[in-house]
């Protein structure tokens, strides 16, 4: 026994890992299928790539005569911060499906994207929150001037009822 498989066998064996089941033939069948019918339904890259003028990912989809996707940068996960050749190594693999920045390991579903998931779903809530933020209405203007007669922002409950220097708003 070689030094490889003595360690595959006893580090396997030590975390409990159960043998791997190969797929039935049936099973095979059914998931060729259903990628099949997906390849046809959902959206799929055929072209992708960054333009640095516009600070954008460009996806050209295969279903929809030159139809495509423009996502700016800083919506996408990951994506800030990343230099400009990193933006450049794009791949598409899955039949289309999937978006990869090679350089940076940072992966995203095609479907997802054009259904507007730019990342997970705590960071789609952060950037909802940024953009909500920004948002200037009568609505909001009002609100802020009725909180400013009462004295401000209302506190958090972690506050204290009292601040030095202030008062109470009881």
């Amino acid at each position: 026994m070689n030094g490889i498989d003595f360690m595959a066998k006893t580090h396997l064996h030590a975390y409990n890992v159960p043998p791997l089941k190969l797929a039935s033939p049936q099973q095979i069948a059914k998931a060729w299928k259903e990628g099949q019918k997906a390849a046809e339904t959902e959206p799929r890259a055929k072209l992708a790539w960054y333009d640095p003028k516009h600070d954008s990912v460009i996806i050209l989809l295969r279903n929809g005569n030159g139809r495509g996707v423009v996502l700016e940068r800083r919506y996408l996960q990951d994506l800030q911060d990343a230099r400009l050749k990193d933006l450049r190594d794009i791949s598409i693999i899955g039949r289309g499906g999937i978006l990869i920045f090679n350089r940076l390991n940072v992966t995203f579903s095609i479907p997802r994207l054009v259904a507007g998931y730019y990342g997970s779903d705590k960071w789609m809530l952060r950037i909802l929150g940024q953009v909500g933020g920004r948002v200037r209405s009568a609505a909001k203007a009002a609100a802020a001037r009725t909180n400013g007669k009462k004295g401000g922002r209302p506190r958090k409950a972690s506050e204290p009822a009292a601040v030095a220097g202030k008062k109470s708003r009881s």
